[in-house]
């Protein structure tokens, strides 16, 4: 497992839209250990690349009742009650009770955009072939057909 496999799933986590994963999920596509993953996140983090988000997650039903970035004091020892949890009952927030989760940075997620929108136009098939253009899968990069829903109907308006 490379660090820029890491890169690579980060990169499509987050042209998919996602707003924020944890290790395991990248572990998961690329069937490495949570822990060699997570160094190379914690790079991206140290690059600016991801940020750190803190979730406290309930202990009776696994919902997350409060978020804190990596700038924040996390709540360890204080004792939390919430509506989201099925009980009543507070609890004093531990470790365990801390679930972290990686944050594409806003320049990231306009970086991975731009690039996959680039590629995505480098792949187009030329206007007046007879084969639907290559469209980007995922980064909704469309061509514009003029009001027509036919590309045999009308040329592009624009390509680029």
């Amino acid at each position: 497992m490379s660090a820029d496999r890491v890169l690579e799933i980060v990169e499509d986590l987050t042209d998919e839209g996602t707003a924020g994963f944890r290790a395991s999920a990248v572990a998961r596509r690329l069937s490495s250990r949570v822990e060699q993953v997570t160094l190379a996140l914690l790079g991206m983090v140290r690059d600016g690349r991801l940020r750190l988000r803190f979730d406290v997650i309930c202990p009776d039903n696994g919902r997350t009742i409060e978020s804190f970035w990596q700038e924040q004091e996390l709540p360890i020892g204080q004792t939390r009650r919430s509506d989201r949890c099925d009980s009543d009952e507070p609890f004093v927030v531990d470790k365990a009770h801390i679930w972290i989760t990686f944050v594409p940075s806003e320049r990231f997620r306009l970086g991975v955009r731009r690039r996959r929108a680039q590629c995505s136009r480098e792949t187009r098939v030329r206007a007046g072939d007879e084969q639907e253009p290559g469209l980007a899968r995922r980064t909704g990069c469309r061509p514009t057909w003029g009001g027509e829903t036919s590309p045999s109907a009308q040329a592009p308006r624009s390509w680029w």
